[in-house]
């Protein structure tokens, strides 16, 4: 437990927000921007050591927060979780899944067992979560599902089919699942971000041939970057969909529109992606 006097802004004190991945990265960042902003927080990870540690960089009062630690692919784990949150908060406004897992790797040299994580972590985890909290969300009548997905979502990756794979079927479904709640005031918004800076980012270095793609962009987003778009478009507006940056997101449309067009220019790119990785990999070990 943590015990503090840190008073966050209270103006959203109504808004109940629950976010998985809250332990690192853009989930951590999120969690805290939320926190500050005066929401009550749920704050999930399955790696709730880091989490617990997180809440005291930050300085969490435990009154407006409920940590929870959470296996997105474990159904029962999910169950027992909305059982804690409604009990503890009585609802729950916004659902933030951003948890999420990526290995680079060519496919014909990937084991079948990353396959599994992959779809697991990426795709299936966060579809049970959303239909528990849906289920919630109409008996309140009222709600908005946030899902970060990626722009592998839109155009393929080559280097990170399972990634890609998993995140075509996230954008699916979110999709079909906004169609299906649209009506019933619960928004469902997708977020397809290109590259950001954060242990995925360090994570890929390792590998540049797989990502180089993935490095053809003038410079990866941070963590602010996803935070202005969430607090000034997705949850203003509550849009299906959000492409992070807007003009990779145009590529990567036109990627997944025409994909033997793309092939042959990914072709001239990759080399460009690949040295970038090095360098900058270089620079990391310095």
């Amino acid at each position: 437990m943590v015990d503090n006097r840190n008073s966050p802004n209270r103006e959203n004190h109504h808004q109940v927000v629950w976010l998985t991945g809250s332990a690192n990265g853009v989930g951590k960042h999120l969690t805290n921007c939320f926190y500050q902003k005066g929401y009550a927080i749920v704050a999930s990870d399955i790696e709730i050591a880091t989490l617990e540690s997180v809440a005291k960089e930050f300085d969490w009062n435990l009154d407006n927060v409920l940590l929870l630690e959470l296996n997105i692919t474990d159904q029962n784990a999910w169950e027992t979780a909305l059982e804690k949150v409604v009990t503890r908060f009585g609802r729950i406004d916004i659902m933030f899944n951003i948890a999420g897992y990526v290995r680079p790797g060519f496919l014909m040299e990937t084991p079948p067992e990353e396959l599994k994580k992959h779809i697991d972590i990426n795709l299936v985890g966060t579809m049970i979560g959303s239909q528990f909290v849906a289920k919630q969300m109409l008996t309140q009548g009222s709600g908005h599902i946030i899902n970060i997905a990626s722009l592998a979502a839109i155009g393929p990756v080559p280097g990170l089919g399972f990634y890609s794979a998993a995140k075509f079927g996230l954008r699916g479904y979110s999709l079909a699942l906004a169609h299906e709640l649209a009506e019933k005031n619960i928004a469902v918004s997708v977020i397809y971000p290109d590259l950001i800076k954060t242990r995925m980012f360090d994570l890929q270095l390792n590998y540049p041939k797989e990502s180089a793609l993935v490095f053809t962009g003038h410079k990866p987003l941070t963590v602010k970057d996803i935070e202005k778009s969430v607090f000034n478009t997705v949850l203003t507006k509550r849009p299906m969909e959000v492409l992070l940056p807007t003009h990779r997101g145009f590529l990567a449309r036109f990627s997944g529109l025409f994909p033997e067009i793309a092939y042959h220019i990914g072709l001239k790119i990759r080399k460009k992606g690949e040295e970038k990785i090095i360098q900058k990999a270089k620079k990391v070990k310095r």
